[in-house]
């Protein structure tokens, strides 16, 4: 599974001292997720000359110069200097680095979440599995996550905090908000499915979701899914 020119390249990061990025796409109707990438205790700068810069160039090598084609969705926090270098921003360094657009995630993790509920809700559209992963070292990070290591925090009494997932929780916490930040911009609605040159921008609202992280409660989303800044 590689990616497809015609269709925009959306990266996800997450930043910090732990930064990674995810990338993927939506074809057909099925958001395609091709690598996971992260590094510990380095910067953005480091993440993108030691391992994206290299998986684009191999995999995706049209994606830095059409334009269009490659869009960056973001955690807030790294339009604030300090991420990459004292006196530079992560966002700026991806932005001089890898070119493409770059978009704002929602800084509140309820939007996150409902993104990724969307996409990992069991169900078959068309005939299409709606979520595939490419097999590999490159995304082992994020399988990893996504089946048991990216989780909500307990309180003291033993209940489930599920105001947000658990952190400190490297690498698997940040591989997780990466791929959220990701899902929720390819999952807003039915515009991401289009090739590039055809993409409109239209609301995406679940009618049901299953809850992956607490199996026995379904529960209808609520209605203020939104917060992307498209």
């Amino acid at each position: 599974m590689r990616p497809v020119s015609s269709y925009a390249l959306a990266c996800g990061w997450d930043g910090g001292h732990s930064p990674s990025c995810v990338i993927g796409q939506l074809i057909g109707g099925q958001v395609r997720i091709y690598a996971a990438l992260n590094d510990m205790k380095v910067g953005v700068l480091e993440l993108i000359e030691d391992q994206v810069l290299p998986w684009l160039t191999q995999y995706a090598p049209w994606a830095r110069g059409q334009a269009g084609a490659l869009v960056h969705v973001i955690d807030p926090s790294m339009a604030t200097a300090g991420q990459a270098t004292i006196t530079e921003s992560a966002e700026r360094v991806i932005r001089d680095t890898l070119r493409g657009r770059i978009v704002h995630g929602p800084v509140a993790w309820s939007p996150r979440r409902e993104a990724v509920l969307r996409v990992l809700a069991p169900r078959h559209e068309g005939g299409v599995v709606p979520f595939q992963v490419n097999p590999g070292a490159e995304t082992a990070l994020l399988r990893g996550a996504l089946t048991s290591r990216w989780y909500y925090p307990r309180t003291p009494d033993g209940r489930v905090d599920r105001s947000r997932p658990k952190k400190p929780n490297s690498p698997w916490a940040d591989i997780g908000d990466a791929a959220a930040y990701l899902l929720g911009w390819l999952r807003p609605g039915t515009a991401r499915d289009e090739p590039r040159h055809r993409q409109r921008r239209e609301p995406y609202i679940a009618k049901h979701i299953f809850n992956p992280l607490d199996p026995h409660r379904d529960r209808q989303p609520s209605p203020q899914n939104r917060g992307w800044d498209l």
